[in-house]
């Protein structure tokens, strides 16, 4: 038999399974070279960079960005294998669950659960709901829909009257003149009937109607409108805070576009080659379904962050956890019982410590346990879920118990990408170099591998050398 190898050290830079020491030194190296090469510092990151308003079809998904994305990421008919399955063994029954999640969402898909919301939007994709109006005028196919009579895309209703007013608000002069041009009809008649218009229900007129018809059916002009209705998604969303509009039986109220509840956050920079299908339901314009199990580490290209995220990940400050096992427990089953199965636990004992947790988490107030769980600094908690933790180590066993919370530790320590009493910003910085994904804010404008407005990269990405595309 082969001799054991010696444990691997645990890089404190960017999580690797190397000595410090070594990162330092390949990175000393690395600069060096670069500097040799004239390339940029972190150089493989630069050559991802996309310009998020001009590359068609780019999907952004609300993901946790800190943990690892080297396996993929689960999609709608996979997600239970991180929570229901933490052992990661696709077994008889989790195959069996598998196909009944398929199910669940075809069925969602033909309209025969309309009620199954969240299986039916897990990505945001802001050109879906244009490019199937796009369709809808055209009689054309460009994207996938789930269901057409729940799309609310028929030719005379409200996403016709939000496409105008999108295009009167967001348009700069140039941009209408560019418009006038290609089709060569003035637009200001028709644009400043729908001018900062919250009235967005009920059809338009014939001549409004003809001309966005022809407008959707040029590709110069598409492609212009396409970067103003993109402008309004964003602008909205990195305002969420401040935004109160929604849907209602009346139509979109200020602020149509964006939900503050459902705005993007922070996620990942999908590629255009994942399949998606549209949402089907109105009052979530901008999402859509990922038609895959999962999407796979190549997919995706970057990460995002609103400025509003970015702020309180600055801010905050990632501290030990009061509760490690537990925290693990129900925040990160799936890599948490993994690495302990590593470290030699056994998989039957395992399983016993799992189910004995959800035994107690399940007899938690809703939303109380999970939120108070990393910080809880109150009376009210230790009352209500403090004799809980109290039932649950007494369950295991306090050398089990004792045996898990330094495994735990250890787990946070060498695993998390974010140190105790660093900045959150810090670990989505090392985790987006370990990983060499370009950041970027909802604005279009580059945060990591370094600084630039939108449009320096909009003239970064133009000037690319063609290998590189």
């Amino acid at each position: 038999m082969p001799a054991e190898q010696p444990p691997k050290s645990i890089c404190e830079i960017c999580g690797g399974t190397h000595p410090t020491a070594a990162h330092i030194d390949n990175v000393k190296n690395a600069q060096e070279a670069e500097r040799g090469e004239e390339q940029e510092p972190n150089h493989e990151a630069m050559e991802k960079v996309v310009d998020l308003f001009v590359t068609e079809d780019l999907k952004y998904r609300d993901d946790p960005i800190l943990p690892t994305l080297e396996t993929g990421v689960p999609t709608p008919s996979t997600d239970f294998l991180y929570t229901d399955n933490p052992f990661g063994r696709i077994d008889a029954t989790a195959k069996e669950k598998l196909h009944r999640h398929a199910e669940l969402l075809e069925q969602a898909r033909t309209g025969e659960d309309k009620d199954r919301r969240r299986q039916k939007s897990n990505v945001y994709y802001p050109e879906g709901i244009l490019k199937g109006l796009h369709d809808k005028m055209l009689n054309t196919k460009t994207v996938e829909l789930w269901s057409k009579d729940e799309m609310g895309l028929e030719a005379n209703r409200y996403w016709p009257r939000i496409l105008l007013s999108v295009l009167a608000t967001e348009m700069s002069p140039e941009e209408i003149a560019g418009l006038e041009k290609i089709i060569g009809k003035s637009l200001d008649v028709i644009l400043s009937k729908f001018k900062g218009s919250t009235k967005l229900e009920g059809g338009i007129e014939d001549k409004s109607h003809q001309v966005l018809v022809e407008l959707l059916d040029n590709p110069e002009a598409f492609e212009i409108i396409r970067r103003a209705w993109l402008k309004s998604f964003f602008q909205e969303a990195n305002a969420a805070d401040t935004k109160t509009g929604r849907w209602n039986s009346s139509g979109y109220t200020e602020g149509w576009f964006i939900d503050g509840a459902y705005a993007p956050s922070y996620g990942l920079v999908l590629s255009p080659d994942v399949p998606v299908a549209v949402s089907p339901h109105p009052d979530y314009p901008t999402q859509a379904t990922i038609l895959s199990a999962r999407v796979e580490p190549q997919q995706i290209i970057g990460l995002y962050v609103s400025d509003v995220k970015k702020t309180e990940m600055e801010e905050t400050v990632f501290e030990e956890p009061k509760f490690p096992v537990e925290y693990l427990l129900h925040y990160f089953p799936r890599p948490f019982t993994l690495f302990l199965e590593k470290k030699g636990l056994d998989r039957k004992k395992l399983e016993t410590y799992v189910e004995k947790f959800r035994d107690f988490s399940v007899r938690q107030p809703t939303g109380y346990y999970s939120l108070n769980m990393y910080r809880p600094n109150n009376e009210t908690f230790m009352k209500d879920v403090g004799t809980g933790l109290s039932q649950f180590r007494e369950a295991l066993g306090d050398e089990d118990y004792t045996t898990l919370l330094s495994l735990a530790k250890e787990f946070i320590e060498t695993t998390s990408p974010v140190k105790y009493n660093e900045p959150l910003w810090t670990g989505l910085m090392r985790r987006a170099e370990q990983y060499q994904l370009p950041v970027y804010n909802l604005p279009g404008d580059l945060l990591w591998p370094k600084q630039m407005s939108h449009g320096e990269v909009a003239k970064f990405v133009a000037e690319k050398p063609e290998k590189e595309k």
